[in-house]
């Protein structure tokens, strides 16, 4: 079962979509140790905060589950690492895979193993993104600059 911080009292979590990864992070951006690992980018497009307790999140190699306690706020996007570790906080998640920069798939799944979101990546550059435009629904493309943590663009 899916629970809301705030907001509705059903559970909304067609409201979130893998927005952007980066499979090749290396100057773009740092996680809190300053390492520049992998990343994944979880968009939240409803209008009430959504706990991830009871979701995964994985590649066609491996997947791991969230930390305890970690939301995505309405609105707001998340930014995850898949860096081979499963250390890490609900304000900094960290994953026990990591992307392939020659290609590879991402999918959010729920409690039950169903795929909330998901799609391939294809092979990128050093430092290039790939995401949705618009944030959350656009077809999966190349982005022309990197926007962790914020809006893709229309």
């Amino acid at each position: 079962a899916f629970v809301l911080v705030t907001g509705c009292s059903q559970p909304k979590v067609d409201q979130l979509a893998i927005n952007e990864v980066m499979p090749r992070n290396g100057v773009t951006l740092l996680d809190s140790a300053g390492e520049a690992d992998d990343w994944i980018e979880i968009a939240n497009l409803g209008d009430a905060d959504v706990l991830l307790d009871e979701l995964t999140l994985g590649d066609a190699a491996g997947a791991g589950s969230f930390p305890a306690g970690t939301i995505v706020a309405a609105g707001g996007f998340l930014v995850v690492f898949a860096d081979d570790s499963s250390v890490g906080t609900p304000e900094e998640p960290h994953f026990p895979f990591k992307l392939s920069g020659a290609g590879d798939s991402i999918t959010l799944r729920d409690g039950s193993g169903e795929a909330i979101d998901g799609f391939d990546i294809p092979a990128v550059a050093l430092d290039i993104s790939f995401g949705r435009v618009p944030d959350g629904t656009g077809e999966p493309r190349e982005l022309t600059a990197a926007t962790p943590r914020a809006s893709n663009g229309t």
